[in-house]
């Protein structure tokens, strides 16, 4: 079994704390490739409503298959 460890911090500086639930936060995961276009392995969707902004939270989770490779996620927050 592959695991990979990180730790992520977020700060929502463009979104108003009221709006944060009804957010879902969205982690791709890709391959790399050198001389092509890199493939999506899979994805983790987070609700934001589910979450307890005000803790720390540890949490595994499985990927699965994405739902549209396309797929316009935004990564500026």
């Amino acid at each position: 079994m592959l695991a990979f460890v990180t730790l992520f911090r977020f700060y929502f500086k463009q979104i108003p704390y009221n709006e944060i639930g009804g957010k879902i936060l969205v982690f791709a995961v890709y391959d790399f490739d050198r001389f092509s276009r890199h493939d999506i392995i899979g994805e983790v969707r987070v609700p934001m409503n589910q979450v307890d902004l005000g803790t720390v939270t540890e949490e595994w989770r499985d990927l699965v298959s994405a739902e549209n490779d396309k797929e316009n996620v935004s990564y500026d927050f």
